[in-house]
């Protein structure tokens, strides 16, 4: 069973990967191990901030440049994913996408007052965000759902154990002496052929 590191570094070497497949874990702990490491980055960027601190210059920057470096693999690890679940990349190009555009929008109009900024242009950014919260829930659903291979698997098992239970019960009609020998090959095959 492969470790938690090594769905991460699996994730970052298919980076240039986008027609594979990936299962759950490797999905889940790549996106576990970014969360990991973004989440105390920018809690001590925010308390460095908050206490005027220059050191906050440096969380701000380890956290862009970490979050830069795993945007590629992420989107490619996001697209293998989608793949394995049997729908297409659309949704993770949206959601990657407008989650792009909402940086950018903040990168440009966030130091700027909201009375400054034109109507249409706060309407676009809440639109935008809008989809990007959207399309993200839909990816993280998606997600979790079993790889195509697995859902066909388990209905074959399905179909078999309902195979097996009606020769089960043809064996006790036989048994019982409801059906005769004849009878119980000829509805046999019946169900054989049907399977």
């Amino acid at each position: 069973m492969k470790t938690i590191t090594d769905n991460y570094i699996t994730a970052i070497k298919r980076r240039n990967d986008f027609k594979g497949k990936s299962g759950r874990p490797e999905f889940w702990y790549f996106f576990l191990v970014v969360f990991a490491v973004s989440l105390p980055l920018s809690l001590l960027e925010i308390a460095f901030t908050t206490l005027g601190s220059p050191l906050s210059t440096l969380f701000k920057i380890l956290t862009l440049l970490w979050t830069l470096a795993h945007l590629w693999p992420g989107l490619a690890v996001a697209i293998r994913r989608l793949n394995d679940t049997g729908r297409g990349p659309t949704l993770a190009y949206i959601a990657y996408g407008s989650g792009a555009m909402m940086l950018l929008t903040d990168l440009f109009l966030g130091g700027i007052p909201h009375h400054a900024i034109p109507s249409g242009t706060l309407i676009f950014s809440g639109f935008i965000v809008i989809i990007a919260i959207i399309s993200s829930i839909l990816l993280l659903v998606f997600a979790c759902l079993p790889s195509e291979e697995q859902v066909k698997k388990s209905a074959q098992a399905r179909e078999a154990k309902a195979l097996m239970e009606e020769i089960d019960k043809l064996e006790a009609l036989r048994q019982s002496g409801a059906i005769n020998d004849k009878e119980y090959q000829q509805m046999r095959q019946r169900l054989m052929g049907e399977a």
